[in-house]
């Protein structure tokens, strides 16, 4: 997760500078990069020294659906 003051504008030059690493580069809706995450915190700070960038996300939601998920398949 990535806070930042112009959230579009870091967006806006992310997606330039990734431009060559696109996973689709048919339909440029869908935004996808190939990239890492050490690689990326790297470049949004050099785009904007002040962001706040989050790696540990706990994901509880994304628990629970698996979890529920699970429970299904179990049925």
């Amino acid at each position: 997760m990535i806070t930042s003051e112009d959230a579009v504008g870091l967006e806006q030059k992310l997606h330039s500078l990734l431009n060559d690493q696109r996973v689709n580069k048919v339909n440029y809706r869908k935004e996808f990069f190939k990239t890492d995450i050490n690689s990326l915190r790297e470049i949004v700070e050099e785009i904007d020294p002040t962001v706040e960038f989050v790696t540990t996300m706990l994901a509880e939601e994304y628990k629970q659906t698996l979890s529920i998920e699970d429970s299904d398949v179990a049925i």
